[in-house]
Order: C-alpha cells, then structure tokens, then sequence
C-alpha cells in the first residue's frame, strides 16, 4: 500500500479539483492523466510528434465532454500554484504525487524533499568550475519529480548570471509519470533540460522531452546536438 503524506493546505483545492465524476475514476488516475495530458499539450506546440497526439487522445477520450475541460482548468491552477511559489521553487507536483500516494512501491518511489535537494545542490556547486567553463551540465539519472534540479536551481540560480545560458539539465527516469512531472516543474520554472525515458544503467533511451527553455536559449547548437525544433 502507498504511503499518504498529508496534503498542503495551498495544494487541498488542486486535489479536490482531482476528484473527476465525484469518485468515479480513481484519484491517482486522474493526476497521472494530467500530468501527461498536459506534458503532451505543452510540448505538441512547438515539437509536435503524430504518436504523442494519440496517446493524448487516447487518454483524454476516456473523460466526457465536462469532465475534459476540467484538465485544462487543474493546468491553469497548478500554473498559478507556481506563480505563488515565488522566487524559491517548490516541488508541487512531487508533493501532490506523495501526498494522495501515487507512488509506485514495485519503482521503489520515494521523492527527494525540496530542503535536502536544496542542501545537495549547494554541495555540489563548484564556482571555480562555473568561472572556467562556458557550460555546466548538471546530470539526475532518477529525477523522479524533478526535485534535485529544482534544488539545485534553488541554491545556484542568484550564485550565476544567465543561469538558463550557462547550466543545463539532463535527467531520466524510467517512469513516464515521473519524465512527464520533471518535464512540468522545469519548464513552468524556466530551466532549460532534456528528459529521457530510460533506464541510467543501461543508457537506455526510449523517449526524449525538451523544454521550451532549452529550446528558446538554443541548447541544441550549443551542445553541438544537431538538431533543431522549428
């Protein structure tokens, strides 16, 4: 059985929002379509992929026609969530995920708490190497929610001027759910990183996520990746 952790006050009317057909789907059900729901919209615009609109359309079919609009409206409130947050970035979804026990006990899932991220982050920064280098490259193997980037962008961001020019992230998970929140916390909070899906151990790769801030600063060319997204 998943551990409950108990729910933020600031976060109570996002879960109760999740509550679709007043019990008639299962709450962690509903959070984990969002966040691919919203993953998959956010993404399509700008690196539009015919096989991610299906599965889009696979999962937001299941809903009726009320119950669709809801998504959008869970969006916008996690949205707003962020805006709240301020300047110190929080690990929302994390939190959520956690607290209505989503968590998979076969993954061993257990999300990192946003102050010891932080401490790791601060631990890990070395100025002498931001001064001699052009680029930092900042690597998760298990990013779970994204909370060790938002950490580390936490302790780091007013240390570096340009932070999104000077440090990018890569992370991977071999959870979907989990590649998907990163992909939401990094990009609502600006950070430019690649997602995979896949196994660290094995360099395994099944799927790639990019965000809009690696995108707009350019991180293909200055990673000489080769690849561009119009």
């Amino acid at each position: 059985m998943c551990a409950r952790m108990i729910i933020k006050p600031e976060y109570k009317e996002f879960v109760k929002m999740l509550n679709i057909g007043n019990g008639k789907y299962d709450i962690k059900e509903i959070f984990e379509d969002f966040i691919i729901l919203s993953t998959i919209a956010i993404k399509n615009v700008y690196d539009y992929k015919q096989e991610d609109e299906d599965v889009y359309l696979g999962i937001i079919n299941k809903y009726k026609k009320q119950e669709q609009k809801i998504f959008a409206e869970l969006l916008g409130m996690y949205m707003l969530l962020t805006i709240k947050q301020g300047e110190n970035f929080q690990d929302i979804l994390g939190e959520i995920y956690m607290s209505i026990g989503a968590t998979n006990n076969s993954l061993n899932q257990f999300f990192t708490p946003i102050h010891v991220s932080e401490l790791i982050g601060e631990s890990i920064m070395n100025i002498e190497e931001l001064e001699n280098e052009n680029i930092i490259k900042v690597y998760d193997p298990c990013c779970g929610s994204g909370s060790l980037i938002l950490g580390y962008a936490n302790s780091n961001k007013y240390k570096i001027k340009d932070f999104s020019k000077k440090i990018v992230f890569f992370a991977r998970d071999i959870d979907f759910k989990c590649m998907c929140m990163t992909f939401l916390q990094c990009t609502l909070n600006q950070i430019p990183a690649q997602i995979i899906l896949g196994n660290a151990l094995t360099e395994e790769t099944k799927k790639v996520l990019y965000t809009p801030e690696f995108v707009r600063e350019n991180w293909f060319e200055k990673l000489d990746e080769g690849r561009k997204i119009a």
